[in-house]
C-alpha cells in the first residue's frame, strides 16, 4: 500500500471500511445513523491514509486497530462540522445551486462573489482541469459523474474502479481545482 499499489489500497479498504462503518454506527456518540454520513467518514479516513501515508508505528505499543479508531474519531468530528456548516442561499436564480461551494473556503476571495459568478468561475476551473496534462480523462469523467450526483456504487459499476479509488481520484482532483483557483486568483 505504501508503494502506491492499487491492489493494496483495495485490500486496505475492504479490510477496514467495515470496521470504520461499524464504529460510526455503534460507538460514536451520538451515533451516525445515516449510511451517507458513515460513508463520508469512511471516505475521509481513506483519504487521510492516502495523503499522509502510513504513519503508524507499532513501537509505540498501540495496535493498528486502535490507531485507526483514533483517526476515525477525528474524522467523525470533521464530517459533523462539515455537515452542519451554515450554507448561504442564492438569490432567485433557479439554475444555480446554493453557495456552499466545494472549492471555496472562508479565506477564499471567491466566497465573496454571488452565486452566478461562483458558478461561472467553477465552470472555468473545470475546463482548465479538463485540459490539464496531469489529469487523466477517465479521472475527469469520474469527477464529472460525482458532481452530477451519480452514486459511487453506480460509478464503480460503470468504470470498474474500486470505491476507494473513486474517493482518492475525487480528492486529488478537488485539490488540483483548489490549486488552479489559487493560481488564477494570484494572476
Amino acid at each position: 500500500m505504501a508503494g502506491g499499489d492499487e491492489a493494496g489500497w483495495e485490500e486496505f479498504y475492504c479490510r477496514y471500511a467495515g470496521l470504520i462503518d461499524w464504529y460510526c454506527r455503534e460507538r460514536a456518540i451520538p451515533p451516525l445513523t445515516s449510511p451517507h454520513d458513515r460513508q463520508l467518514v469512511v471516505q475521509a479516513v481513506m483519504v487521510f491514509f492516502h495523503t499522509h501515508g502510513p504513519r503508524y508505528d507499532d513501537r509505540r505499543g498501540v495496535s493498528f486497530r486502535s490507531y485507526l479508531i483514533g483517526v476515525t474519531r477525528k474524522k467523525i468530528h470533521e464530517v459533523r462540522r462539515e455537515l452542519h456548516r451554515p450554507c448561504e442561499s442564492v438569490p432567485a436564480d433557479n439554475d444555480v445551486a446554493p453557495a456552499c461551494d466545494g472549492i471555496a473556503d472562508e479565506a477564499d476571495p471567491a466566497s465573496a462573489y454571488d452565486g452566478r459568478e461562483q458558478h461561472d468561475r467553477l465552470l472555468k476551473l473545470l475546463e482548465r482541469l479538463r485540459h490539464d496534462p496531469a489529469v487523466r480523462p477517465e479521472h475527469f469523467r469520474v469527477l464529472g459523474l460525482l458532481l452530477d450526483g451519480v452514486p459511487a456504487d453506480e460509478i464503480h459499476r460503470q468504470t470498474g474502479l474500486g470505491l476507494n479509488n473513486l474517493y482518492v481520484i475525487k480528492h486529488r482532483l478537488i485539490r488540483r481545482l483548489r490549486e488552479l483557483d489559487r493560481q488564477e486568483a494570484a494572476s
